[in-house]
């Protein structure tokens, strides 16, 4: 049998596709039958499943260049890289990346290489970079600070200020993590509820 016919054999044995005549060693034509017994049961079929609702987590972002007055609610994330001047009220994070004024309440507070005036009062974590300053009473769960503050700040967890970290106030926290080089103007108290 040449490969040919070797494969074609193969796939008629495999598959039941095919001839099925082929020819011997000795050049004789040989003729396989192969009875497929394949019973197909009715399946029974389900009803289909509804889609779980797409919830869209809705999201808003300032451009840069772009200067925007007023108050701001909203029930997601909030990215600011242009100005904004007003209060902020999310149930999302808010970033800011460019200058704000304003009162600040959120789930959590990112302020990056940019300037914050206004109080903030954030239900989870706040994280100031090295670049970034606000002036304003700060109260979280946690915080990481890096850059400048100038009030106080209560933090119910765990409070870490970085080597270039800057505080003008008073800091009352229930743990608190200082690199050598952060510096406190102020009344430091750690206390646990």
């Amino acid at each position: 049998m040449s490969k040919k016919e070797n494969f074609s054999k193969a796939v008629y044995d495999v598959f039941g596709v095919g001839s099925g005549r082929f020819e011997s060693a000795a050049g004789e034509a040989v003729v396989e039958q192969q009875t497929l017994s394949t019973e197909v049961a009715a399946a029974s079929v389900a009803e289909p499943v509804p889609a779980a609702p797409y919830t869209l987590v809705p999201a808003t972002f300032l451009a840069p260049g772009t200067t925007l007055e007023g108050k701001l609610s909203s029930k997601g994330d909030v990215e600011f890289a242009g100005n904004f001047n007003g209060d902020i009220s999310s149930d999302g994070n808010v970033t800011l990346r460019a200058t704000a004024t304003g009162n600040i309440t959120a789930t959590s507070l990112n302020v990056v290489n940019c300037h914050l005036t206004g109080d903030c009062t954030i239900s989870g974590s706040v994280n100031i970079s090295d670049k970034a300053t606000v002036t304003g009473n700060i109260i979280a769960e946690e915080m990481v600070c890096s850059g400048n503050v100038v009030g106080d700040i209560v933090v119910r967890g765990a409070l870490a200020l970085e080597a270039t970290a800057r505080i003008t106030g008073n800091i009352t926290a229930a743990t608190m993590a200082m690199a050598r080089g952060a510096v406190i103007k102020g009344k430091l108290t750690i206390e646990r509820e």
